[in-house]
């Protein structure tokens, strides 16, 4: 088994329609244009597949309108398809995929539609689901804290991503007063510890968490790191706070060959994820 990063070519990208009203509440409706904002800027780079509640189809089709993205009717609990999609993987030159049980995080209930999805895809476009050799990992690093009050306990997806050629993007707080400073701070010398130890040419390179957020009177927990590989950009959150043109700098730095795209995400961070956590990546080939 041999996991595809995300940055290698993909064939397409998965999204869910905005649905879980109890979490969203009054704001559903922002969250929505800014997911069908995302939707379309990614539908110049691959094909999206849009996957909605059947009740939610004709509004997701008139927010969406564009022929280049697939609307799909399928009972969703939720939004986050990086939770509950198939995880993509090469094996014997093919394009295979896992499917993990989906259990709300431990501690939501309504997660029942959601834990159906991973096999649907799977099914769709006829990619046979293995769990044979799933350990074939050189190393597991466990990160004991991840961002204060983030709902899923400590997405890693918030925290750190690897970007190809040795390179590690890792979530740093700059505010000493901030909880997060301290836990930031020890995640990044257990990975750089972990790393290091087979490989001295390891590299982490620090991404500024954004200022204090509040949308509806919620703080968000917010994170650039939580970000979206295309072939030709980099889709990243915007917050329209200070950080946002010096994040934008060193990811225009780092990503020479590619268009650093900012996209305003904060109604669909709202509801506890952001760009990263509400797409999936289908590996164009693995050949």
């Amino acid at each position: 088994m041999k996991l595809i990063p995300e940055w290698e070519a993909h064939d397409k990208c998965l999204m869910a329609w905005p649905c879980n009203k109890n979490l969203y509440k009054e704001i559903i409706k922002d969250a929505r244009l800014e997911m069908a904002h995302l939707a379309n800027c990614i539908s110049d780079e691959e094909t999206v597949y849009m996957y909605c509640n059947k009740e939610d189809y004709n509004d997701c089709k008139k927010y969406i309108n564009n022929q280049k993205i697939n609307i799909i009717q399928l009972e969703l609990d939720d939004s986050w398809m990086r939770d509950i999609a198939p995880i993509f993987i090469k094996g014997d030159n093919e394009l295979k995929c896992i499917n993990f049980n989906f259990n709300g995080y431990g501690k939501y209930p309504n997660y029942f539609n959601d834990n159906k999805v991973g096999e649907y895809i799977s099914n769709q476009f006829s990619i046979t689901s293995y769990l044979n050799d799933l350990t074939d990992l050189n190393s597991i690093i466990w990160i004991p804290e991840g961002l204060m009050d983030d709902d899923t306990d400590g997405h890693i997806d918030n925290i750190l991503c690897p970007i190809g050629n040795r390179k590690y993007l890792i979530a740093k707080s700059y505010d000493l007063d901030d909880l997060n400073s301290k836990n930031l701070t020890k995640s990044k010398s257990i990975i750089l510890s972990n790393l290091s130890s087979t490989d001295s040419n390891i590299e982490l390179i620090d991404i500024p968490l954004p200022s204090k957020i509040v949308v509806n009177d919620k703080k968000l927990i917010a994170s650039y790191i939580n970000f979206y590989f295309s072939k030709n950009k980099i889709f990243v959150p915007k917050f329209n706070v200070k950080e946002d043109e010096m994040v934008y700098d060193i990811f225009k730095d780092i990503f020479k060959d590619k268009k650093i795209e900012m996209i305003e995400t904060s109604h669909i961070n709202y509801g506890g994820g952001n760009i990263h956590c509400v797409t999936m990546n289908v590996p164009k080939n693995v050949s």
